[in-house]
């Protein structure tokens, strides 16, 4: 899997194998790959990452996703950490920083150093003097690399 990470084609290539085996897993209703493990570093890494952009913790946030992270959010890309730190990164801490989110689910799928976190949430508040009321699911793609998780591809997306 290292070897992901010297190209980036492969990667995506690999990032949709593993969403639709992780589709076909729910689909076929195998808990023993998709599981609620709220203590695997890969989740508390994804916990970390949603309280930053709640706290609006622009380091902890470039500590916690890779430089070259494939962003996926609002029918949009992001190609890479600099880019979302320039474009996205700033109004989604302005609209988290008025939400109150709901841990509806959370599942780690676990491939050696590679994770998948798939999480459903309900986020509500008052953004801009509008009421706010969301169903969303975020999708992260980590890689474990000298003990450390790290986000390699978001996909953000809300109703």
């Amino acid at each position: 899997m290292k070897l992901l990470k010297e190209n980036r084609p492969n990667r995506v290539r690999f990032v949709i194998a593993i969403l639709l085996m992780a589709g076909i897993t729910s689909t076929v209703s195998s808990q023993a790959e998709a599981i609620e493990n709220p203590d695997h570093p890969a989740v508390m890494a994804a916990t970390q990452l949603g309280d930053a952009i709640t706290a609006g913790d622009v380091d902890t946030l470039k500590a916690l996703i890779a430089t070259d992270v494939l962003i996926f959010e609002s029918g949009g890309v992001e190609s890479s950490l600099a880019e979302y730190e320039d474009h996205h990164m700033p109004a989604d801490i302005a609209f988290m920083k008025n939400m109150s989110s709901e841990l509806i689910s959370r599942r780690v799928i676990e491939a050696g150093d590679s994770a998948i976190v798939l999480t459903q949430s309900r986020i509500s508040g008052v953004y801009k003097e509008k009421e706010v009321d969301l169903s969303s699911t975020e999708t992260l793609v980590l890689e474990e690399t000298d003990g450390q998780w790290k986000v390699v591809h978001i996909h953000w997306s809300s109703r």
